[in-house]
Formats: C-alpha cells, structure tokens, sequence
C-alpha cells in the first residue's frame, strides 16, 4: 500500500515491536520485512485499535489461525480482533480477513 503511495497504519500488540517497527530498527526473519521497513516512509505503528481503526476506511486483519490436530482452524485471535473492532462501533468500513479460516467463518 505505502509503495502505491497511501499512507499506512500497523496495529500491533506488542509495544516493543512497535517502537521497532516505528523506528525502522526490526529484524524479521520473514524474508524481505526487515529490507522494506528501512525503505518504508508512510508506515506508522501504533498499540492502539482505535487509532488503526480510526486511521483507515480499509482495515486489513492479520493474526494467526494455528492449525488443529484435525487440520481445523483456531480463529480464537480472529475473533478478539473482530469482537474489539465491534465493541468501538466501527462502521463504513470495509474489513478484509487476510488469515487462513474454515470454510464458512465469513459467511
């Protein structure tokens, strides 16, 4: 998104990584992460779900959705998320679930 030249807010759990984060410091093992977040302008990182929710009219959601021993989904940090986004009364806003969930969660 910064690279199409939109500004971007990261909410991020842990007030550590965002400082990281905020001062191009992070080393990720991901590949590439730590390259593009010491090129990244645009890209503020805040512990607030409020400030994101508030920053943006699109509100990507990545967390984890371990798998099960039977191959199902947890969706446990998904439904936080969409729970807490509730409870600020978010609306017109389109929310995109950008994690792997069981077939029918969305529906």
């Amino acid at each position: 998104a910064e690279a199409a030249g939109f500004d971007v807010t990261a909410v991020e759990t842990r007030a550590e990584r965002v400082r990281q984060i905020n001062h191009r410091s992070l080393c990720d093992d991901e590949p590439l992460v730590t390259q593009m977040l010491a090129r990244a302008r645009r890209l503020h990182a805040t512990t607030s779900l409020r400030e994101g929710a508030a920053f943006s009219s699109v509100l990507l959601v990545f967390v984890p959705t371990p798998s099960g021993e039977e191959g199902e989904y947890n969706h446990a940090h998904l439904d936080a998320v969409l729970s807490r986004l509730n409870s600020l009364r978010v609306s017109h806003k389109h929310i995109v679930v950008c994690c792997t969930v069981m077939p029918g969660y969305c529906d």
